[in-house]
């Protein structure tokens, strides 16, 4: 058997969470797709639940909040960016990145793409862009406060992936 995924999620403060994952439920109601919470991937690793947790403590006690200026909205062909918002250059999500990569021992292995997925969908392209030019993200910055450790077997092509998402552990950014 392989080891697990491991991903690390920056997490919207509450007032961003509560924007954004309504707009998430709000989609999926009428693309029939997956509700999930409202993140940006920061790194992604393999291991099991207590490498996991080693690396976001050590990750949650080095950082604080991190506050990433919104892009656009885009949709792309893959299931897990069917829409979603990208990210400004930041620094700050850079460092966060490199620090998870280097506890766990991997060296620029994880290209950093900071988006936020709004939806997760197998849809044509013509639907994904009239999606894209519907939906509307009100939040010119968005503050994460938390991080999150969240375990998978494979990579996100299906609903089914999605339900499959455990949270391993989640912490403050308290620097």
């Amino acid at each position: 058997m392989s080891e697990q995924r491991l991903s690390f999620w920056l997490v919207p403060a509450e007032d961003e969470y509560l924007v954004l994952s309504g707009i998430i439920r709000e989609v999926a109601g009428k693309l029939d797709s997956p509700v999930f919470e409202p993140h940006v991937t920061v790194f992604l690793t393999h291991g099991d639940d207590e490498k996991g947790r080693r690396i976001l403590d050590q990750s949650a006690l080095r950082f604080g909040p991190i506050t990433l200026d919104a892009g656009e909205l885009r949709c792309g062909d893959v299931f897990s960016k069917t829409l979603f918002l990208t990210f400004k250059p930041s620094k700050d999500i850079e460092a966060l990145s490199a620090f998870i990569g280097d506890t766990a021992g991997k060296k620029k292995n994880y290209k950093l793409e900071p988006h936020l997925s709004l939806a997760y969908k197998d849809l044509s392209r013509k639907y994904r862009e009239a999606l894209r030019r519907e939906v509307k993200v009100p939040l010119g910055r968005i503050r994460f406060d938390r991080l999150r450790a969240i375990a998978s077997e494979r990579f996100t092509t299906t609903a089914g992936d999605v339900a499959a998402w455990r949270v391993i552990a989640e912490a403050g950014l308290l620097k």
